[in-house]
């Protein structure tokens, strides 16, 4: 049905199925029809939240790939595809018929996170504020345009962008919290809730799911007090993950270089180590080395293609 109406200007009625995302300029929201899904870019100050039913209007149209200012072709349509949306309207007029559609699990975490944002923006000023939402939250966004470009020209981007490291430092302190009052399994129970919750709260990204599925792994091994095998691990969760999604394989490069990070610092790093001397080994910084060069090295293929 949508297709036929590309090119044209429509009028539909869908649901916010994701949190919306707030650039400096608009404001991008994944609007479910019943139709398909359809990417809506409206005015930045358009107040809608996750679950609401709204009425978009707007010129209907197919995503386009487009040229990066490093002149490289960005494949927009496949970027799209990963989150299983063909369609966008730009510009468009939103009418907010109805709150409270969504999930109510996910509308309180949601709820739970614009709580935390609104705490760090009450005790620090920005652009520290928009630093601590991004170290702590995810929340890309927050730290504006300019900070985020220093951000990349410096090569530290990826300290505001959520890993495998922000997962396990949610899960080592819910389980060191608890582990004054509650049994070792229970500890594990509950931390196995805190990683799911903490990856729905800060959006089901590529590396954020890899790192959940590792994670859980992990605490599942410790439970039934089994040995953990981080190949097995990091490859069970990538079977998973492209099974559920195939178009990950292909057309994420966010998933493809966070498994190959993740396989340099498995592989890689024991191997670096083996030849490391002993009087470089008492080094602070041997650690951070290795495990940089062996990342850089498992993701070269990657960033040359």
């Amino acid at each position: 049905a949508l297709e036929q109406q590309v090119g044209q200007e429509i009028r539909v009625l869908g649901e916010i199925i994701k949190e919306p995302e707030v650039s400096e300029q608009t404001n991008k929201l994944y609007v479910r029809t019943g139709a398909g899904t359809i990417l809506v870019s409206a005015d930045k100050y358009t107040t809608v939240a996750y679950g609401d039913a709204v009425i978009v209007q707007g010129t209907l149209k197919k995503p386009e790939a487009f040229d990066t200012e490093l002149g490289r072709t960005f494949n927009y349509p496949a970027y799209l595809l990963v989150r299983e949306v063909e369609y966008q309207i730009s510009f468009a007029e939103i009418t907010v018929e109805s709150h409270g559609n969504g999930n109510a699990f996910l509308a309180t975490l949601f709820s739970l996170k614009h709580t935390l944002m609104r705490s760090i923006e009450s005790v620090l000023q920005e652009p520290y504020a928009g630093l601590g939402q991004g170290l702590l939250l995810g929340v890309k966004q927050a730290i504006g345009e300019d900070l985020e470009s220093a951000f990349r020209t410096s090569g530290i981007i990826h300290i505001v962008v959520l890993s495998g490291q922000n997962v396990m430092i949610v899960v080592t302190f819910i389980l060191l919290l608890l582990s004054f009052f509650l049994a070792k399994r229970l500890r594990i129970i509950v931390g196995f809730g805190a990683v799911i919750c903490f990856a729905l709260l800060v959006g089901l990204s590529a590396t954020v799911v890899r790192a959940s599925i590792m994670a859980t792994l992990l605490l599942f091994a410790d439970f039934i007090g089994r040995r953990y095998d981080l190949v097995r691990a990091l490859l069970f969760a990538g079977v998973v993950m492209v099974f559920l999604n195939p178009y990950l394989l292909v057309y994420d490069v966010g998933f493809q270089l966070s498994f190959m990070a993740t396989l340099g610092l498995i592989i890689v790093v024991p191997i670096f180590e083996s030849f490391i001397t002993d009087g470089f080994a008492k080094l602070t910084v041997k650690d951070y080395l290795i495990s940089t060069i062996a990342t850089q090295i498992a993701v070269l293929p990657l960033l040359i293609y």
